[in-house]
């Protein structure tokens, strides 16, 4: 266990992180579990938990203010989540009272998208504010509008007093944006309106704003955007230089003779270590960074001083939950607020000090306690905003660890570093949903209610698995020995990489038991899709993960295994719950799902062939675990980014022929619109989420392998 982080200047012997589990042998102690968190020679904060490792209040005690999600009572303690462990009300609240501080609530739909945000305290100021929000998306469920104001009805379904507003009314089918509108202060007319075009590889070639007209993007060979809009004067520009490494490192003035407003260096793993900032061309600050093994930010030193000119002490909630600031300049310590998105909502120092809020891509605005605008921006130099990334004001682009995010684009500025593996555009934020999603590596999304540390050597294996497995799987299709061959491939896998040539998918199909004699192939390539079917068997390959491939396959059976020996369910019966909540939770019947949602959900074989709506039947024995068990839950958020976002995975079980999969077919359409946009010349072949009854028998068979290890709880 990890007793204490100790910070480069731990001058007087106290400037470390340290970590509490509790009484010897106690529960916190057995488990491993930080039950507190002290800094600075005294505890900072106090975890209380709901489970073996989800922390539902956490206890400042030397500022006197807490987080609490336990604000319920009687059988219900937890109101802060709802039955799907969702976050509803997020509260900061002042200890001794309990007077709000910050008060978030939330609304979702059933995909738990969220579509409204109300801000209960800025409403009850002496002058009310309003900077509620409500949400709207399309059937892929990515952000359509965003409109700020105060909620109306019950539950919230419009806004009046309405304050600003966005909308994205057309997005192509990898999620570029080619209509953007913005209406800056709530009177209905847009003051921005913005079309745009992309290419094969999602680089922005285009863009025609009104009223006035943005710097263009521009790019290198290797997808850096060279020429970028400024994001706070985007008819302005920048100049950005890139290593060879695509990390960039010069920021320069668009203009006749550019002057450079910033420089940037970093060690071997990507840490930004040094930023010099410049006025007018000349150097006047260089910042040096410190950070833990984890890429978090722990010390900034300023020029050459050899103390620290600010200090950070991160929670053990998410990576980015930044607990507090310390600065040596008048002892500031400032305390920070974050919402359900890992927004700094506000900063606390014996009082709300400074408030934030933010558009969906991240643009930050500076506010008072009172939410008022704040003239001239923060008033403490902070950076660390949306969603818990760090801001750079020389530039207005967020630092996020591997790459930089540009928040009036909603785009990154330089391609994936994991290339396909993730997403099939390498520029696309958080599948086009910022209001669920947040990417703290610049990597890989994952849901806004992740629990725990990510861990960075996850993030920077994944990177180099994907190389790693790509070849292999390339030298497995060289071997001349079959078995070899399977081998090599399955390690390939093992890896996360992706499937790209006919041949791969044929000893695919071996690996899984599936005989490739007398097989029929429903679509081809160019439908950017294929269904192999070999008798009884098929094969769906499709636009998913193999790693989801893997995942799902575990959670399946464990919901097979549950129902059989739990409710004593037949085999058959047990199968066709699995299958049903496969179809929920992982979104394989998409197609079924959005044409008719409310006979779908009350038509799967749930409790032994009964159909039951599995939302509202208290009595469903599926339901205690489905939503309750942690790992599962897990499993469900990890794995259905890509279907579930995008709605492209069919369910093979129903596929009897071609004309089952009819071009007038909704999710036939949905990949035909794809080929059309040219979507497959750049699309990476891959496994769908189809998972046959003997799925681990047929792996272990096939390759006497191990499986893959589970997911970690």
């Amino acid at each position: 266990m990890v007793s204490s982080v100790i910070y480069p200047d731990n001058t007087g012997g106290n400037r470390k992180a340290t970590y509490g589990y509790g009484s010897a042998n106690g529960v916190g102690d057995k488990l491993s579990r930080v039950g507190s968190l002290a800094f600075g020679g005294g505890t900072v904060v106090d975890y209380t938990y709901y489970g073996l490792g989800t922390a539902v209040k956490t206890d400042y005690s030397a500022a006197g203010i807490n987080w609490d999600l336990i604000t319920g009572s009687g059988s219900d303690p937890y109101a802060g989540l709802d039955r799907f462990g969702r976050i509803v009300r997020n509260l900061w609240k002042v200890t001794s009272g309990g007077a709000a501080l910050d008060e978030i609530k939330y609304g979702y739909d059933r995909a738990s998208n969220r579509i409204w945000r109300e801000n209960m305290v800025a409403k009850a100021q002496t002058t009310p504010q309003y900077f509620d929000e409500l949400y709207g998306y399309d059937g892929a469920y990515r952000l359509t509008q965003t409109q700020r104001g105060q909620l109306a009805g019950n539950p919230p379904s419009s806004v009046t007093n309405k304050r600003f507003a966005q909308a994205w009314p057309t997005l192509d089918p990898l999620g570029n944006w080619l209509s953007f509108n913005e209406d800056s202060n709530g009177d209905g007319t847009n003051d921005l309106t913005q079309t745009r075009a992309a290419n094969a590889v999602n680089e922005i070639t285009s863009l025609s704003t009104s009223p006035t007209a943005w710097t263009q993007p521009g790019y290198d060979a290797a997808g850096n955007m060279t020429s970028l809009p400024r994001p706070s004067a985007p008819t302005s520009g920048y100049l950005a230089t890139y290593d060879a490494w695509h990390r960039l490192v010069k920021l320069r003035t668009d203009v006749t003779t550019p002057v450079t407003v910033a420089e940037y260096a970093y060690d071997g793993l990507t840490r930004r270590t040094v930023k010099k900032t410049h006025a007018s061309g000349t150097l006047s600050e260089t910042r040096h960074f410190y950070y833990s093994a984890g890429w978090r930010l722990l010390e900034e030193r300023i020029d050459a001083g050899t103390t620290y000119g600010a200090q950070y002490v991160w929670g053990l909630r998410y990576i980015d939950d930044c607990v507090l600031r310390d600065r040596p300049s008048g002892s500031e310590r400032l305390y920070v607020l974050q919402d359900a998105n890992w927004n700094v909502d506000a900063l606390y120092s014996s009082g709300i000090v400074e408030r934030y809020a933010y558009a969906p891509y991240g643009a930050p605005t500076v506010l008072n306690a009172d939410f008022t605008v704040k003239s001239g921006g923060t008033g403490y130099a902070w950076n660390v905003l949306y969603a818990g990334y760090k801001w750079d004001a020389e530039s207005g682009l967020f630092q996020v660890r591997f790459r930089y995010l540009h928040p009036m684009l909603g785009n990154w500025v330089t391609r994936d570093p994991i290339g396909y593996g993730s997403d099939t555009n390498l520029y696309w934020n958080v599948y086009g949903n910022p209001i669920v999603y947040v990417d703290p590596f610049g990597l890989r999304p994952c849901l806004c209610g992740c629990e725990g540390l990510v861990d960075v050597k996850d993030a920077v294996n994944d990177h180099f698995n994907k190389l790693i497995g790509r070849t292999l799987a390339a030298v497995a299709m060289q071997n001349g020995n079959f078995e070899a061959r399977q081998e090599a491939l399955f390690d390939a896998l093992v890896k996360g990489t992706v499937l790209e040539t006919n041949a791969e998918l044929s000893l695919l199909a071996n690996l899984r038991g599936v005989q490739m004699n007398n097989c029929s192939t429903v679509f081809d390539q160019s439908a950017t899709s294929i269904l192999i079917q070999c008798g009884q068997d098929k094969i769906c390959i499709g636009l998913d993960k193999i790693g989801h491939f893997f995942q799902l396959g575990y959670a399946y059976q464990e919901i097979r295994s549950k129902l059989m020996k739990k409710y004593r369910l037949t085999e058959a019966d047990a199968i066709a719950a699995a299958e049903a909540w496969g179809s929920w939770t992982e979104g394989i019947d998409v197609p079924n799902r959005t044409a008719n949602t409310t006979s779908f959900i009350k038509t799967p074989p749930l409790q032994g062939g009964k159909g039951v709506d599995p939302f509202n039947n208290p009595a469903d024995p599926f339901r205690d675990f489905r939503f309750s068990d942690t790992r599962l839950n897990r499993i469900g958020a990890w794995g259905s980014l890509a279907d579930q976002q995008l709605g492209l995975v069919f369910d093979p079980t129903g596929v009897s022929s071609p004309a089952d999969l009819a071009a007038n077919s909704t999710g036939f359409k949905f990949w035909s619109d794809f080929a059309k946009a040219g979507f497959k010349d750049t699309f990476k072949f891959d496994i769908c989420a189809y998972i046959s009854t003997d799925w681990d028998q047929s792996v272990k068979k096939n390759t006497n392998k191990r499986l893959p290890q589970r997911p970690k709880n």
